[in-house]
């Protein structure tokens, strides 16, 4: 699968679903404890990331507040864990089928703002270039 744009919009989405689906808040989740709950919601944030997204092992680290060599060890674990526990990676399916689907209300939805945004920074730019048009 070609890799899907990251935006602040999928990933505050993401954060979203894992915070509920773990009953978690995502303070909590990036934090140092290594409570199993916890560790699953990090180890499927990073696995999302890494696989959906293709996001380096540093970027992903500064999203979860961890060195790279904990990022490969999750990705690997969560890997590991979907292979051999039937139904480990249903929420991982469920998160990423819903950002795939460009059918999905939710997809439109982050595209749009997605689009809000740039087009918001565009306008700056141009705005900043007439500015200076006229100033010479």
């Amino acid at each position: 699968m070609n890799s899907l744009e990251f935006t602040k919009e999928r990933n505050d989405r993401i954060k979203s679903e894992i915070c509920d689906r773990y009953s978690l808040e995502w303070k909590t989740i990036c934090s140092k404890s290594r409570r199993v709950k916890i560790i699953e919601a990090r180890r499927l944030y990073c696995a999302l990331l890494r696989n959906i997204f293709e996001l380096p092992l540093q970027s992903i680290g500064k999203l979860t507040n961890t060195h790279h060599s904990t990022i490969i060890h999750s990705v690997k674990q969560y890997e590991t864990y979907a292979e051999l526990y039937k139904g480990y990676d249903n929420d991982y399916e469920e998160i990423k089928a819903s950002l795939i689907d460009e059918t999905s209300m939710s997809y439109f939805l982050d595209e749009m703002t997605h689009l809000e945004r740039k087009k918001k920074i565009l306008q700056k730019q141009i705005d900043n270039l007439i500015l200076i048009q006229k100033q010479q």
